[in-house]
């Protein structure tokens, strides 16, 4: 799988990869392309709710935005400074939730070799 959509996605995720004849029993990577909300939102929910270990995979330049330990760069300081306390704080909350491992780095030039490939 590429990507993992928004927040709340997750029956949409898993009815369009059922329309496509895949299961979802056989997701079994992730790829990340880059860490904005509508990439990496709905990454937590497919990991939890799929049937087996779901290896997350990232460029290096991503994995502290996709493991929470840098904020989105869409989200700097003078936007977070912009918002009313309470909606600061609910972002906030929000971004800490989203946090994943990412289980392998990849680097640029990689060939990726799944699905079938060789």
């Amino acid at each position: 799988m590429i990507d993992a959509a928004l927040p709340g996605q997750l029956q949409n995720i898993f009815e369009e990869i059922a329309k496509n004849g895949v299961s979802i029993d056989r997701i079994n990577k992730i790829i990340i392309t880059h860490h904005d909300i509508d990439h990496i939102g709905g990454l937590v929910s497919v990991v939890k709710n799929s049937k087996g270990d779901v290896e997350v995979l990232s460029h290096e330049g991503e994995k502290l935005y996709i493991e929470g330990d840098k904020m989105p760069i869409k989200m700097t300081p003078e936007r977070l400074n912009s918002m009313p306390e309470d909606e600061k704080n609910e972002t906030l909350e929000r971004l800490k939730k989203l946090k994943v491992k990412v289980s392998r780095i990849i680097e640029d030039g990689e060939d990726l070799l799944y699905c079938g490939d060789s």
